[in-house]
C-alpha cells in the first residue's frame, strides 16, 4: 500500500483515495488486456449478435462483427478515463486543490493528519463494536465454522450451476 508512503509526504487519505479511484478505473476501461475489458467484450458481443439477427443475419454496413474490435474503436470516444487520467497529471503537477479536498489536504499538511480525515474518524468510532457478539450469545466454535462452510458451499454450487447453464 501507499500509506506510509503518502504519510510521510504529507498528502491526505482523502487524496489518495481519490487518486487511486480516478486512475484506476480508467486505466482499466482503456487498457485492452484486463478482466474488465474481457467483460465489456462480452457485452458488446451480446448485443453484436442482436443486431445481427435483427438485421437479416447480416451486420449493418460499418459495424463489425468482433466485440473486441469494436472495443479498440471505441477507445477514442472514451473521453471520461482519457480526461480523468489527463486531470490527475494536471493536478499533481499543479499542486492545486479545491472545494473538500483542499480542507482535507489543508489538514494532513498542517496537523499532520494520517488518520482518514474527519470521514475516517466518524467511519472508525461506528465500526469499533459493529463486529462484536451480543453480551448473551454463547462463544462457540461452530459459530464460526457452520457459516464459513456454508459460504463455501453455495460459492461452489453457483459457480457449478452456472457452468452447467453454459
Amino acid at each position: 500500500t501507499m500509506r506510509p508512503i503518502t504519510d510521510l509526504m504529507g498528502v491526505s487519505r482523502e487524496k489518495l483515495a481519490f487518486i487511486v479511484d480516478a486512475t484506476s478505473a480508467p486505466i482499466a476501461a482503456t487498457f485492452p488486456i484486463s478482466s474488465w475489458v474481457g467483460f465489456e467484450v462480452g457485452e458488446i458481443n451480446k448485443q453484436l449478435i442482436k443486431i445481427k439477427s435483427n438485421n437479416g443475419g447480416e451486420m449493418p454496413l460499418d459495424l463489425q462483427d468482433n466485440g473486441f474490435s469494436v472495443y479498440i474503436s471505441s477507445i477514442p470516444w472514451r473521453f471520461y478515463p482519457i480526461f480523468m487520467v489527463f486531470f490527475q497529471v494536471i493536478l499533481i503537477a499543479a499542486k492545486r486543490e479545491f472545494g473538500p479536498m483542499l480542507i482535507a489536504e489543508r489538514k494532513a499538511v498542517v496537523y499532520g493528519r494520517t488518520d482518514g480525515g474527519d470521514g475516517g474518524i466518524k467511519q472508525a468510532k461506528a465500526l469499533q463494536d459493529a463486529n462484536k457478539p451480543l453480551e448473551l450469545t454463547p462463544k462457540r466454535w461452530w459459530n464460526m465454522i457452520v457459516p464459513v462452510l456454508l459460504l463455501i458451499f453455495l460459492v461452489l454450487y453457483v459457480l457449478f450451476m452456472t457452468g452447467v447453464d453454459v
